[in-house]
């Protein structure tokens, strides 16, 4: 193996751990994963302070599936 053949491969390596890393910090900051969450605020209203369990948003799982099947769909 000569040293370009060597160079490329540990520089798409490295790219590869990079951008890897970028895209899952990304999806993590989307969906709010790894943040603590705020204790649910009682609200008065007409179901005597409580509140839905289930809030509104991007589930975690179904974004991470996403990316999967992002990547994926890149390498064709």
């Amino acid at each position: 193996m000569n040293a370009n053949t060597l160079i490329n491969m540990v520089t798409r390596m490295l790219m590869r751990k990079v951008i890897s890393k970028g895209m899952n910090a990304g999806i993590n900051k989307v969906t709010g994963e790894g943040r603590a969450k705020a204790p649910p605020q009682p609200d008065q209203g007409q179901d005597g302070g409580r509140q839905n369990a289930r809030q509104p948003g991007v589930n975690p799982k179904r974004a991470r599936q996403a990316t999967r099947m992002a990547r994926k769909m890149t390498k064709f």
